[in-house]
């Protein structure tokens, strides 16, 4: 799960709830009903993942709509995450493609790997700590993608408990082994845990973080993401941990960002994609009934992880290239001024996009069909028109072809038009810019609740500032906090787990203020080497 809203000032629940009483939800097909079913590839990377990739592999032989290819990526492992696959793959009846590397590689480099390796329609993303709990999620998400223009569906994500992942290992993996589970792929909490040696360390290192994000997770997914769903018809980013792409279009953001970026799509590359994807016209997509859940790290290794997600929704907004243009401009990043294709036309071999999804400098278009440098890419850029012709020979449901562009769509370009004529008028795609970049710009405003926090604190310190506004402050936020959780996230409540967030959102405080001073660190100091 990928969520940059820690902190609930206002902004943001105000376009909510504007979403929730002004607009319909976003109708999602409920079956494929097309007559060929599309080919589906699973990547599933992994490194030192011997206690839980059985559970993601297992998942996924459940399902109603079985994969037609799994792919593994091993990236180094140094436990027993081969023998832990090999196991597995001797019970199953999917075809299981294990790919060992001896150097540390990246999620986003071995996911470009596979995506241009693969001849599937879709991609399916699934973290090596991430299960599948519902048995139709596969076909749900690729159902989805019948509606237009998306290119990216995921389900709802839920932390993995420790009573969850017993219940998964006695139902669907002991199954799966007549002869024992391989002692490998067995978590040693789970025989430690029965003696009751390992139950205090859990409550204190882990069991908080559970309870504190199985009430985050539910406010970012029941409203958040199911308010921009109705406002501008695509989630900003999805789910990371359990998501289906369209393999075109996936392809086409890591074509299209290979000369300026390579391998450094931001902190966390589903984010960067999810927004590239937006910005092409494409659409994200949650789909809410089916679920799936993952390990949450110890509340040590949570900051780190929180760090991540938050510093990557920045970088990629930096990158988009409706809303920080003029902050681009500033740190001369900035390559909107190069004309775009007509309507109509093939794009020529000059063609390439930049750092911000628009068309890059000449020196960069003098390099296509070379190897990038500087950028941190092992593969060679593939000329424009060449990708054009791919997608004419593999179309995919809204995906660009040579006759759209192939580095914009059409709504992308009519936008421009307008943009450049300087008539603004209120067409749809405009309005849907215009809110995408509001509801961008909220939770962008709500990230600096906490350096708010610190600086109001600080002149209270020193009799500047009454210290009763700031509590009032705090209060009103908390309140917020406790109204929306209590609407969309009951479920996950209980008084205990209530209890037990608190302390651990104002743990993130620190946190909020560090990503916010790091990334505008890396801007102004020109640093653009931002990845995992």
């Amino acid at each position: 799960m990928r969520s940059p809203v820690l902190f609930i000032p206002g902004l943001s629940v105000l376009l909510g709830l504007y979403g929730y009483l002004v607009k319909s939800p976003l109708p999602l097909p409920a079956s494929d009903e097309t007559e060929t079913e599309p080919t589906v590839e699973v990547f599933i990377p992994a490194l030192n993942e011997e206690e839980t990739i059985g559970y993601a592999i297992a998942s996924l032989t459940y399902q109603t709509v079985r994969p037609d290819a799994v792919t593994v990526v091993d990236d180094g492992s140094t436990d027993a995450t081969a023998a832990v696959v090999e196991a597995v793959r001797e019970q199953i009846d999917i075809e299981i493609n294990f790919v060992r590397h001896t150097d540390r590689g990246s999620k986003t480099k071995r996911l470009k790997q596979v995506t241009r390796n693969s001849d599937a329609d879709k991609i399916f993303v699934l973290d090596a700590d991430t299960y599948l709990v519902s048995e139709t999620y596969l076909e749900r998400v690729i159902a989805a993608q019948e509606a237009e223009d998306v290119a990216c569906s995921f389900g709802v994500v839920q932390p993995d408990t420790r009573s969850t992942k017993r219940s998964f290992h006695r139902d669907s993996l002991e199954p799966l082994f007549p002869n024992g589970v391989p002692a490998e792929a067995v978590p040693d909490w789970i025989e430690r845990d029965q003696l009751g040696r390992d139950r205090p360390s859990y409550l204190v290192t882990r069991w908080p973080v559970e309870q504190y994000r199985s009430i985050l997770y539910a406010i970012e997914q029941r409203f958040f993401k199911e308010a921009q769903m109705r406002l501008i018809r695509t989630s900003l980013f999805p789910a990371g941990c359990g998501v289906l792409y369209d393999r075109q279009a996936l392809r086409s953001v890591f074509d299209d960002f290979e000369p300026s970026l390579g391998n450094q799509l931001t902190n966390s590359e589903d984010i960067f994609i999810g927004f590239s994807l937006v910005d092409r016209g494409f659409a994200n997509v949650q789909v809410s009934d089916v679920r799936m859940r993952t390990v949450e790290p110890t509340l040590a290794a949570m900051a780190d992880q929180t760090y991540l997600w938050s510093s990557s929704f920045l970088q990629s907004t930096f990158y988009y290239r409706v809303f920080s243009r003029w902050l681009r401009s500033q740190t001369g990043d900035v390559t909107d001024e190069i004309p775009r294709d007509e309507p109509g036309l093939i794009a020529e071999e000059t063609t390439t996009v930049g750092t911000d999804g628009g068309f890059a400098s000449p020196t960069d278009s003098e390099r296509v069909g070379t190897p990038p440098t500087g950028a941190g890419s092992d593969e060679p850029t593939t000329p424009s028109s060449v990708r054009a012709d791919r997608n004419e020979e593999s179309p995919s449901v809204g995906v660009p072809t040579s006759a759209d562009s192939s580095a914009e769509s059409a709504p992308d370009r009519e936008m421009a038009a307008d943009r450049d004529s300087g008539d603004e008028d209120d067409s749809g795609w405009f309005d849907r810019r215009r809110t995408l970049s509001a509801v961008v710009g909220s939770q962008i405003v709500d990230g600096l609740y906490p350096i708010a926090l610190l600086v109001v604190g600080l002149l209270s310190v020193f009799g500047l500032f009454p210290i009763e506004l700031l509590l009032a402050v705090v209060a009103v936020e908390f309140g917020l906090y406790l109204l929306i959780a209590g609407l969309f996230a009951h479920r996950q409540i209980t008084l205990l787990s209530l209890l037990v967030s608190v302390p651990v959102r104002l743990s993130q405080l620190p946190v909020g203020v560090y990503v916010y001073a790091r990334v505008a660190t890396d801007l102004l100091r020109g640093k653009r080497n931002w990845n995992k």
